[in-house]
Order: structure tokens, then sequence, then C-alpha cells
């Protein structure tokens, strides 16, 4: 996207080349949004030619997931309008409008934080952009229509940066983008965002993660991993991995997020993609059993860079729901063993303990400590029979419990 800084009559950005060739083509193609309004009062509210690309609508066209991806950047457009977009959502609206409509000459709710308008369509002798204005009365410049476009500015409290679309004579369709970044905590209607976070680029960067304290760094790869894939609001996928072929994946968390993906969903048999269909049962213990190689493999970088996290749970439960007998014994004595070392008996509300003090020390116990991978060699080698196992390892468990109590 090239981006220029305008000065007058306020400051804005206008812009070329704002998406790809496809994905713009994906605006285009979009059926004509038909509109029976008659009284025109200059306020969009007024009208009905307008769809919100929310999450109902990208999941019932998931062709637009490339576009709000791109709209999902925020960290780029922060750096392009300067800009804090924390725990903003993007509020895209595709519109199409027709003779008389204009634009009533106005000021953004305050509510927003950033506006782009996009212009969607050939560019033609007719000019149908947006005007600007000194104040609500004095017009100023006439923007250049431009295929693919547009003009975007931030929203600051009390400001004027007085826009519209003055009354004019034209024909056919002005088809153009409109997207505000509003406040979450404030905004009153959640059906026009578009909230899906895993739709937005997330760089897997551990190079800087690794240069953070312990805790940052785990909630860095928490949330990467989060993002790697799982049901959205709409109980659909949005996957940034192929759970079906998990050993192609790039990364080792990448790798870890498929396998984790895959046993949920065979476990569960969503019916979004049907994972029994798919992979039999010999596919499923080949994916077990590689799973754990994985795991064993990379088992210090696991629990340095997961140990606070959910995600080690995740991995044993794919073990607790589908692994053979002894896997499964295994892995329920290491949730359970993973699940006491969490329990503070000096809480009197809970017996479960998240503040940042406990993490830390329960943290630095993993790390320097071998008990819980002392456990898990130890459980390598044992036989499966349950009784057998708790007479011949009690003594063990029972000193693990209790330097963990």
């Amino acid at each position: 996207m090239k981006v220029e800084v305008k000065n007058k009559p306020w400051k804005h950005f206008i812009f070329d080349d704002v998406f790809s060739k496809e994905d713009c083509q994906t605006l285009k193609d979009f059926p004509r949004l038909e509109s029976g309004y008659k009284n025109i009062t200059g306020f969009r509210d007024a009208i009905d030619n307008r769809v919100f690309l929310n999450d109902k609508f990208v999941s019932e066209n998931p062709q637009f997931k490339s576009v709000l991806r791109t709209l999902n950047d925020t960290e780029s457009f922060e750096k392009i309008f300067g800009v804090n977009l924390t725990n903003c959502s993007p509020r895209p609206e595709l519109i199409d409008d027709r003779y008389p409509f204009f634009h009533e000459v106005h000021c953004d709710h305050p509510d927003k934080v950033l506006t782009m308008l996009i212009y969607i369509d050939k560019d033609d002798e007719q000019n149908l952009a947006s005007d600007l204005y000194i104040d609500k009365n004095t017009h100023h410049t006439k923007l250049k229509w431009k295929d693919n476009g547009g003009i975007g500015w931030t929203i600051e409290p009390n400001d004027n940066k007085w826009h519209g679309f003055k009354p004019m004579e034209y024909k056919g369709v002005r088809r153009i983008l409109i997207i505000n970044w509003v406040r979450n905590e404030v905004w009153r209607d959640d059906s026009q965002l578009y909230k899906d976070f895993r739709n937005r680029p997330f760089l897997f960067n551990p190079k800087k993660w690794d240069k953070l304290n312990d805790l940052d760094r785990n909630a860095k790869y928490d949330t990467y991993m989060d993002w790697l894939g799982g049901l959205n609001s709409m109980d659909n996928y949005t996957d940034n991995v192929d759970s079906l072929k998990p050993n192609d994946e790039d990364n080792l968390y990448k790798k870890l997020k498929a396998y984790i993906l895959l046993c949920r969903r065979y476990r569960d048999d969503i019916k979004v993609l049907s994972y029994r269909k798919n992979i039999s049962k010999d596919d499923l213990e080949n994916h077990l059993n590689d799973l754990q190689k994985l795991v064993q493999d990379n088992f210090n970088e696991i629990i340095k860079n997961l140990s606070m996290t959910k995600w080690i749970y995740s991995i044993l439960m794919c073990y607790l729901d589908l692994g053979n007998e002894e896997q499964k014994f295994y892995a329920k004595t290491l949730v359970l063993t993973l699940h006491l070392d969490r329990i503070n008996f000096f809480r009197g509300r809970t017996f479960t303990t998240f503040d940042e003090l406990t993490l830390q020390t329960q943290y630095n116990k993993i790390k320097n400590s071998t008990n819980i991978e002392t456990l898990m060699k130890s459980l390598s080698s044992v036989p499966a029979d349950a009784y057998h196992y708790f007479i011949r390892y009690k003594k063990d468990i029972l000193k693990i419990l209790e330097e963990t109590r």
C-alpha cells in the first residue's frame, strides 16, 4: 500500500493499492446491494444498501478472509497512522450508493479511532470521491476517485475533520468500503464488527520473545498457540495450521497445535470436517506416536516456553482421550500431578491461584527441577497395570507431591 500524508484542510492520508488484485476483485465481484430507500436524509442509518463484513458474513463468504486479514493487520496500520489500536476491532462495511444519495457533512463519532474509505470500482469521469471541508459550511477539496485507493484519518475528541459526499447527479453504483476501528469497550453494536483474531497477522518471533522474562515469554507463546487455530464464534474453524497434516508444519508450535486440534476434533468428530472420515484408527495411532516423539525431542523447549500455559494439559489430553490404556494412565497421573502443583491451601477464596508471584515460583520449580522429567522417563518403562504402578512407584509420586506441596 502506497501512502501520502496531506495536512490541508486537516491531516489525512491518501493511499493507493490497498488490496492485492485478487482481494480487490473479490470486493468487486460481490453481488450489487439493492436498495429500496426513497427518502434521502444524508445519513447512512437511513439506507439499506450496505453490508457489514462481520464474523457471520465472512463465515458465509470465506472468499473475504484474505480481505479481512489485510484489514486486521493492526500493527501495520498503527505504524502508518501513528495510532494505538489496542482493544479495537475493525468495523468494515461494503456500500453501494446510488443517486440521489449524498452524505451530509459531519465529523466521525469519538468511539471510532481510525477511519479508512476505499473506492472499489473502475475510475471514471464522474469522480464520486469524498469531499473535505474546513468547517461544516466551507468546502475545501473534492478528492480524486481511484480504484483500490482512498483516504484515511484518525479520530480524536473534539476534532474538526469535516467530510462528506456532497449532492450531485451520478449514474450507476458508487461502491465503497468503509473501515472504522472502534473501541471494543464502548461500541454499541458487536454485530457490526469483525472480531476473529485468528484472521490477523501474527509474526512468529522467538528471537525477540527469548529476551523477555519467563512469564511474558510464556504469554507470547500462549497467545501464538491460541492464534494458530480453533473454533470461532460462528462454530466454524479459523485455522492457521493444517490439522490433517501436522508433521508438514514449519515450526514446533504449529506442529503441536495441529496435533492438538486433530486429536480434539477426532474425539468430538465435529461435523464441519468429520475427522473420522479422513483419519483411520491406524492413522490416529501414528499421529499420537509422532506427537510423543516430537515432545520427547523438544522436551526442554516445550517446558521452557509452555510450562505456565494450558498447552501442556492439551498435549496430555490427546493421550488421555485417545491413547491406549497405558498412555491414558500415564497422562492422567501427570495431569493430576500438574494440577496439584497449582493448589494453594493458603488462599481463602480459591484452591487455585494464578497470581504472578505464585506463577513465577511454580515456573522456577519446573525450570530448575528434573522432577517432572524424571517422572516422565520413569513412566515410559512402566507396565499398564495401575495397581502395580502405584505399588512400585508410590514413594516416587509421594516424594514429588511432597516437594511441590
